[in-house]
């Protein structure tokens, strides 16, 4: 488990190694909603509301992750207001795009 549902999480991971499946506790046990693969980031939505988890993302296999300290990002972003721009859009373009997957998904199925 790299990631609980349901903890507070002040971290973005970037997958660097392996690949992982990101999974929703449901009342007939875990569902698989997603995957995530070397160079995909996760744990995002925290820095942008605070939210505790809500979902898991569990290793598939061995893997590697690069974490982001939030407290540090948060710093980080204050000094260069600039890097904080790219940041924010690169969240946005991310969000947008698992979005518009999830989207495709549910009209496919």
């Amino acid at each position: 488990m790299i990631l609980a549902e349901g903890d507070y999480n002040e971290d973005i991971y970037i997958l660097i190694g392996g690949s992982a499946r990101v999974e929703k506790r449901t009342e007939h046990g875990n569902t698989t909603v997603g995957h995530v693969r070397a160079g995909e980031a996760f744990g995002e939505m925290s820095l942008l509301d605070g939210s505790p988890t809500h979902l898991s993302v569990v290793a598939n296999e061995p893997a590697e992750a690069f974490v982001l300290p939030l407290a540090g990002v948060a710093d980080l972003l204050e000094e260069d207001p600039m890097l904080a721009s790219h940041l924010y859009h690169s969240l946005a373009v991310m969000l947008a795009r698992r979005l518009r997957d999830r989207t495709s998904e549910i009209l496919n199925s």
